[in-house]
C-alpha cells in the first residue's frame, strides 16, 4: 500500500495496460463498466518519484454505470 509522510515514502504513478470489463461494483453492488490498470510503485523523496520498486495491478473503485447514473 502506498504511504508517504512529508513527501517521503512510496506512491503509485502511471496507467498502463488498461482493461475494462462488465462486473458488479463491490461498493454499491450495481452492474457497470469496471476498469483495472498497471501502475508503477516508486520510492518518493519530497514528492518526487526516484526509484521504481515494481509494477502493481490496481483495481480502482471508479465505476461508469451503464445507465449513466
Amino acid at each position: 500500500m502506498p504511504y508517504r509522510i512529508n513527501g517521503i515514502g512510496t506512491w503509485r504513478y502511471g496507467k498502463r495496460n488498461i482493461h475494462q470489463y462488465q462486473g458488479k461494483c463491490s461498493h454499491c453492488m450495481r452492474e457497470g463498466l469496471l476498469s483495472s490498470y498497471d501502475a508503477t510503485l516508486y520510492f518518493t523523496f519530497f514528492f518526487i518519484p526516484l526509484i521504481p520498486l515494481g509494477r502493481k495491478r490496481t483495481f480502482p473503485p471508479e465505476r461508469k454505470s451503464i445507465a449513466g447514473n
